[in-house]
């Protein structure tokens, strides 16, 4: 605090230094008030008021740029038959000086991934020996997996340490929490994608990807969140699991795995149809909740016009975008960004049959 006050007069005293030096000029350039030098006046003036201006910019800009701010990031997804890898990462990616007290990720995935099995808390673990040194003085990682009716969550979280066991962390300096491991209990479905993404909102019942350290010489830690504006969270792009699920044999019928939902939950079933007939498809909506972009993902095994329907809790359509969709992987991505806060049902229509419905909270 006392860093910033001592900048702002700083630049005060600078600026009514130069204004001295600009009034000073002003004065002689009037007393050589003539014909061939009024033109050469005004040309000086216009220079220097441009100087002035943009000093000035220049040293409000440091004074503003002078803040703390992390970034949490998921990167390195390795998968097998019925496992996968990522590693989690903290930047300090701000101006200010910090000591990591603790840190939260909460990674929503797309439970269709399961292929019909439930995973169990212990089904998510941090790997040993593989947390950067330098954030050896870190509590004890918590880890588990959270999978209900409304959410499917992979946590890690962890007890703030004492000042004195916090991290120090280098300014954009990638520091590694750990690398982390999902199992399932059977194969994963085949060509689906676990789509993860970041939780960045306070919803009861799972974690919010978050923060809290000491900035700069503080003895109180401070909480980081995209809510308070200093932390930003960031994905790498979901791999294809167990690709390879469509097969077309010498009588041209297609073999494909399709995910369908049922009163026992999302399970995987094995369709036999003629390849140009309406196809099977696997949907994942995500973000979800949102507060801007929702994607939709989803396999088809032939061409197909998909119609993507975003309605309210009355039936009204608030959203609507269609677009022709290839054989195999495709995306629809929905901005959400004017529609008010709320629970929306989205509807997927493909070849005008309605092949998948469910809700997206859209959070300011």
């Amino acid at each position: 605090m006392l860093k910033n006050e001592f900048n702002e007069l700083l630049i005060i005293y600078i600026i009514n230094f130069i204004m001295q030096i600009e009034n000073g000029i002003y004065f002689i350039l009037q007393l050589l008030l003539n014909n061939k030098l009024k033109n050469m006046k005004t040309q000086i003036k216009q220079k220097f008021l441009g100087a002035i201006a943009l000093l000035g910019l220049s040293m409000l800009s440091y004074v503003g740029n002078a803040q703390e701010h992390l970034t949490l990031s998921l990167e390195n997804i390795t998968s097998t038959a019925s496992t996968i890898e990522y590693d989690l990462y903290i930047v300090n990616d701000g101006s200010t000086d910090i000591k990591l007290a603790g840190c939260a990720f909460g990674v929503n995935y797309n439970n269709m991934i399961l292929n019909g099995a439930v995973a169990s808390e212990n089904s998510y673990q941090f790997i040993p020996g593989t947390k950067a040194q330098a954030l050896s003085g870190l509590s004890a990682y918590s880890v588990q997996n959270t999978q209900n009716d409304k959410f499917s969550q992979l946590r890690l979280t962890m007890s703030p340490a004492l000042k004195n066991n916090s991290a120090t962390l280098a300014k954009n300096v990638p520091y590694k929490v750990g690398r982390f491991v999902f199992a399932n209990s059977t194969n994963w479905a085949s060509n689906s994608n676990p789509s993860f993404s970041l939780n960045e909102f306070n919803v009861p019942g799972i974690s919010t990807s978050c923060a809290i350290a000491y900035v700069n010489n503080s003895t109180h830690y401070k909480g980081f969140s995209t809510a308070l504006k200093n932390l930003t969270c960031k994905v790498v792009p979901s791999p294809m699991l167990n690709p390879g699920g469509i097969q077309v044999d010498e009588n041209g019928n297609a073999t494909a795995s399709a995910l369908v939902r049922t009163e026992n939950g999302v399970q995987q079933i094995n369709t036999k149809q003629d390849a140009n007939a309406q196809s099977a498809t696997y949907v994942s909506i995500y973000p979800n909740p949102t507060q801007d972009m929702v994607h939709v993902d989803f396999q088809v095994t032939s061409t197909v016009n998909t119609l993507v329907k975003v309605m309210d809790i009355r039936g009204r359509i608030v959203k609507k975008i269609q677009a022709r969709s290839e054989k195999g992987f495709n995306t629809m991505s929905v901005s959400l960004r004017e529609v008010p806060a709320g629970v929306y049902n989205v509807q997927v229509y493909q070849d005008n049959k309605l092949t998948f419905t469910d809700k997206v909270t859209k959070k300011d």
